[in-house]
């Protein structure tokens, strides 16, 4: 995490420089259309529904019952770690000798963090996290759900066929894998639904970071949970039955020398960042 509050501050300052100097970006951006046209064209029973996972601080986090964003916001009415409530949304539950499974509170994960809007001098400056991956998929002509469910995109009578697996990080993979087998069976299900097949279907997914550690889990073990001897699950390879094709970006497969950095130094504070 150490390295993601570093790159959000150089952005940020970054970001600030631009906004008050009134400069525009100069630089060019691929031709999705050209580039993804021809795969939109192919037939709906033939294209493989898509599930797209962010990394860690990737996923947006509310509060249960007061719906108030804990993670994802940083303006506004979010949970600020400044203050006792914001604080304690924020963290972890937490109890010496109980294990992880019975600690619980009511923060949920509330889909992929697509944009990070932070005020700079009063300045509002947005930063891009998981929209480009979003915008190259809807341009290839997948639909994702939950910007069709949100009204930000009108699909008229089209099902959809891009879906954002969303996961509370502060918690294990082994856990979140489970959730994501029961994601996966979710989105078969609608598939077969609205494209009238009765096989289901393989699907892609397309994961960032700590969401290839989640989908190489569940590869390899399905929903199985982590035994309480800290053994790992027989290897099933049960979620590998039900991929086409896993594509990581930036997935720690060999560990991360930044978290055990963290753990040993902390976090250094970073301008203009809430300090977590």
């Amino acid at each position: 995490m150490s390295s993601f509050y570093r790159t959000l501050g150089l952005l940020l300052l970054a970001a600030a420089s631009l906004a008050l100097a009134g400069c525009a970006s100069g630089s060019k951006r691929a031709d999705l259309r050209a580039l993804y046209s021809q795969a939109a064209q192919q037939p709906e029973s033939e294209r493989a529904p898509v599930i797209v996972i962010p990394g860690i601080l990737g996923s947006k986090l509310i509060d249960g019952p007061s719906g108030q964003a804990v993670w994802g916001a940083f303006s506004g009415d979010f949970a600020n770690p400044g203050s006792a409530e914001g604080l304690r949304l924020v963290a972890h539950p937490m109890g010496e000798g109980t294990p992880l499974r019975d600690l619980r509170d009511e923060v949920l994960p509330d889909g992929a963090l697509d944009r990070v809007s932070v005020p700079v001098f009063g300045v509002p400056v947005e930063l891009r996290a998981y929209v480009d991956i979003l915008l190259t998929l809807g341009v290839g002509g997948y639909r994702d759900q939950l910007l069709g469910q949100s009204g930000a995109v009108d699909y008229g009578t089209e099902h959809y066929t891009c879906f954002q697996f969303s996961y509370d990080w502060r918690r294990d993979v082994a856990e979140s894998a489970a959730k994501l087998a029961t994601f996966v069976e979710d989105a078969q299900r609608l598939h077969m639904s609205n494209t009238g097949t009765t096989t289901p279907p393989r699907v892609d997914i397309v994961a960032h970071s700590m969401g290839g550690m989640v989908a190489r889990y569940y590869l390899r073990y399905g929903a199985a949970p982590l035994p309480a001897d800290g053994s790992l699950p027989p290897l099933t390879w049960a979620g590998a039955d039900q991929v086409e094709h896993l594509i990581m970006v930036g997935t720690p497969n060999g560990g991360s020398v930044h978290a055990f950095l963290q753990l040993l130094r902390g976090t250094p504070p970073i301008p203009f960042v809430p300090d977590y």
